[in-house]
């Protein structure tokens, strides 16, 4: 099995799955703590990807020292760069399912420019987004079934956390909810994956920044959220709604399949597919030395001055710019500095606030990223050298 190191030097392994010339993904796995033999091949996503799937710390070959300090969500994205490094990526596709979501997000608020793509299979999304879960009522309406009131009663009660036994005997005991039938499929998935109890205890230790969702709107990879209809545990409209946190994001529901969507209904879920994305070899432009700035505003999609509905420039007669008109090259960082017709953020780069003496920071290109005058034109001063 192929291993690579932490920051720390921790031994931390991983699985491979489809042939080394093909695309590469990053798979994440769930639980939180779950052992990713549960994922399998994602539905035969391995046939045109190369899956590469970690051992989370504490979890299966991985190793469990420092668990206290290393093992939380937040501090396991340093490991996911690690591994990306090792891999010899400079950007890669992160694929992550519930828990592992959570992995990934931490991922791409900490480590956005080297996301190439981001696929997010039904994650948790209360900690993200304030729209109503729509779960209770999905459970609801499955309570005349014996089966599911039975794994409901069981994940009402909680956990027994006294031993690792008997914290994957009330994941058993539970596991029906996460399904839209208890189908021999079903069941003979939900046997798959021993949970580690001290990596889950870490898993969810500490918080994360309380800009969490800012950060993500400057994550300009392509995303996919993917919700099951049936979902019980999480439901569907907060999943939805967690698409629109991501400016290149977008969202499917698959039908007739809870939790884990490429088990009940496989042909649907690979439908979807990977985000469109560049190749591994694909790079974002790099100069030397590397600005922050420059590189940000290089890799801002282009879009029509129409697009910006709530900001108008103030000079497009003298211009000659119009609704229609894209925005390329020069022209697109000069629009960048200009008057708005509302709110007026703190510039990303600078932090400058508005006040009727310095320049006014603008959104530019996604709708997600604010800069202002001075920074725009040192930006165009960057990417003329």
């Amino acid at each position: 099995m192929p291993t690579y190191r932490g920051d720390d030097g921790a031994l931390l392994h991983y699985d491979v799955l489809g042939g080394s010339a093909a695309p590469t993904l990053i798979v994440l796995a769930g639980g939180a703590a779950q052992h990713p033999a549960y994922l399998g091949d994602l539905a035969g996503l391995s046939e045109h990807h190369r899956l590469v799937i970690p051992h989370l710390r504490g979890v299966g070959r991985s190793s469990t020292a420092d668990l206290d300090t290393m093992g939380s969500r937040w501090n396991q994205a340093d490991d996911v760069d690690r591994l990306r490094a090792s891999l010899g990526l400079e950007r890669c596709a992160v694929v992550a399912h519930s828990a592992g979501t959570r992995l990934a997000i931490a991922y791409a608020a900490r480590f956005g420019d080297r996301l190439s793509a981001l696929l997010l299979i039904t994650p948790p999304a209360s900690y993200l987004v304030d729209v109503p879960s729509d779960a209770p009522i999905l459970a609801a309406a499955r309570m005349a079934d014996p089966v599911f009131a039975a794994a409901t009663a069981a994940f009402d009660a909680g956990p027994d956390t006294g031993s690792e036994e008997t914290f994957n005997a009330w994941q058993q005991a539970s596991a029906p909810r996460g399904y839209a039938s208890w189908t021999s499929t079903a069941q003979a998935h939900a046997r798959a994956g021993w949970y580690s109890l001290a990596a889950a205890r870490a898993f969810f230790d500490g918080d994360g920044p309380t800009d969490l969702r800012a950060r993500l709107g400057y994550v300009l990879a392509p995303t996919l959220v993917i919700a099951g209809a049936q979902d019980a545990t999480i439901g569907v409209r907060p999943v939805i709604a967690v698409a629109d946190l991501f400016p290149h994001g977008r969202a499917a529901v698959i039908e007739n399949s809870g939790h884990f969507p490429w088990v009940e209904n496989p042909d649907a879920f690979r439908a979807p597919s990977i985000p469109s994305s560049p190749t591994d070899n694909d790079q974002h432009p790099r100069r030397s030395p590397p600005c922050p700035l420059a590189d940000r505003l290089s890799t801002l999609p282009l879009a029509p001055v129409g697009a910006f509905s709530d900001y108008r420039l103030v000079d497009e007669h003298e211009t000659g710019w119009t609704a229609s008109t894209p925005l390329t090259g020069e022209t697109r960082l000069r629009s960048l500095a200009r008057e708005r017709r509302s709110r007026r953020p703190a510039c990303s780069f600078c932090g400058q606030q508005d006040s009727e003496t310095q320049p006014r920071p603008v959104v530019a290109g996604n709708g997600n990223v604010a800069i202002c005058e001075d920074c725009a034109e040192l930006a165009l001063e960057i990417l003329k050298q």
